[in-house]
């Protein structure tokens, strides 16, 4: 899509001379390289004084998953990879608290932040208005999974890929539900209990094949022999 260039009344962000430098020379990788000019651009344009960013606000950003939908792989799993590499680079913060990822710029003011991160509330809505209104999508698997069960890696990322091809939306929700409500919660759980809903049907009465126990040929399979032995013993 061609550009009509930059108005008037386009705003500026300060971003450090080093990233549009040596370190641009050293980011190999276009995840990489988009999500870090992606968290500058969140955190500078922040109407309110939170200088923080959750993870799942970046893995649901859609303008960010729009940027990176070409990569070959799920774009969550190209935000969190590059998100690493940017960690591991020194451009970017992660902190890890209470089931929750935590970036922040690896600046002064970032490393400040970082030092009180315990004493920071985790409930301030992100601002969604800095995403482009055309890209807003509803919640996803993977913020669904964030602020209900814990924290991703891209190994789980790939797994939840997995489960939204094999199991219907409201399965999902469904489960996730039940494992924070039975203070299970972790993905193991969550896939059993949407595994049994396949193999045996759920209550809505949609299944995706019959149980083994409600199939007559597979009852005379299994049980057949103990019939004949009681006819046979004349019981």
């Amino acid at each position: 899509m061609e550009s009509n260039g930059f108005g008037p009344r386009t705003r500026y962000i300060p971003i450090p001379s080093s990233l549009l430098g040596s370190l641009l020379e050293e980011i190999d990788t276009i995840g990489e390289l988009k999500c870090t000019l992606r968290v500058f651009a969140l955190v500078r344009q922040r109407r309110n004084s939170r200088v923080w960013l959750k993870m799942s606000e970046l893995t649901s950003d859609p303008v960010l998953i729009a940027a990176l939908a070409d990569q070959g792989h799920p774009a969550t799993l190209v935000i969190l990879e590059g998100i690493k590499r940017a960690a591991n680079r020194g451009t970017v913060i992660q902190i890890e608290r209470d089931d929750e990822v935590i970036v922040l710029i690896n600046d002064e003011l970032g490393r400040r932040e970082a030092s009180q991160i315990t004493e920071l509330p985790l409930v301030q809505p992100f601002d969604q208005s800095l995403g482009d209104p055309q890209h807003r999508k509803g919640q996803n698997i993977f913020s669904l999974y964030e602020q209900n069960v814990g924290v991703l890696s891209p190994i789980l990322a790939q797994k939840l890929t997995d489960a939204e091809q094999n199991y219907p939306w409201p399965w999902i929700q469904e489960a996730i539900t039940i494992a924070v409500e039975h203070n299970k919660r972790h993905w193991a759980y969550i896939e059993s209990i949407l595994k049994r809903w396949t193999n045996e049907g759920k209550d809505d009465g949609k299944s995706r094949r019959r149980t083994k126990t409600t199939d007559p040929d597979e009852f005379s399979r299994r049980y057949g022999h103990v019939a004949r032995g009681k006819h046979a013993n004349g019981s």
